[in-house]
């Protein structure tokens, strides 16, 4: 009978994995951007990429040449979401700790390595008030977070990048990274 109860156990958190695991691959399907960071040896990596249908930056965001650019209005405050990957190579390694830094190249930290937590059905939280940090390896939705978009006198272009520091459950910690970008038109 145990042995069965933890099969039925098993296989109903394998069927919830299969189902976040779509809820994401749906959410995420407009998604682009992609760049990653990986270990020394090159097996473990985490990815990020901003979730069109969601809205990367503001509310006007296009895909140009596999890079996501958002028109926004200086001086405003505009949404930022993405998506995360989680890959722990053969050993299935999750993360005990991801700190993220959203930057602007020329007008500075928005945030410098805030620590993620995983809040409601395991959404990503950035300097949430959640106590979760460890992450097994996987799919995850990050934000939504406010983002103080920079006010320069006159319009132009920049970027919002995004740098993740992780520390894998075997004890590593990976060099912070990019793990992704957004162009930005201040109009």
């Amino acid at each position: 009978w145990s042995a069965r109860c933890s099969s039925l156990s098993s296989s109903r958190s394998r069927m919830m994995q299969i189902s976040m695991w779509i809820r994401w691959t749906i959410i995420g399907i407009a998604f682009t951007a992609f760049s990653s960071f990986e270990t020394a040896t090159g097996d473990k990596s985490i990815k990020s990429g901003p979730v069109l249908s969601s809205t990367a930056l503001g509310t006007q965001c296009e895909v140009d040449d596999d890079i996501l650019n958002c028109h926004v209005k200086r001086g405003e405050t505009a949404t930022f979401v993405s998506t995360l990957n989680i890959n722990g190579s053969d050993s299935h390694l999750g993360l005990n700790s991801l700190q993220l830094t959203l930057r602007w190249p020329k007008f500075g930290d928005v945030v410098t390595r805030a620590q993620t937590c995983i809040k409601y059905k395991g959404q990503l939280e950035i300097n949430g008030s959640c106590a979760v940090t460890a992450m097994t390896e996987g799919n995850y939705y990050v934000g939504p977070y406010p983002v103080t978009i920079p006010s320069p006198t006159k319009r132009e272009r920049t970027s919002l990048r995004v740098l993740a520091l992780a520390t894998w459950t075997d004890g590593s910690i990976s060099q912070e990274k990019e793990i992704g970008k957004v162009k930005v038109a201040l109009d």
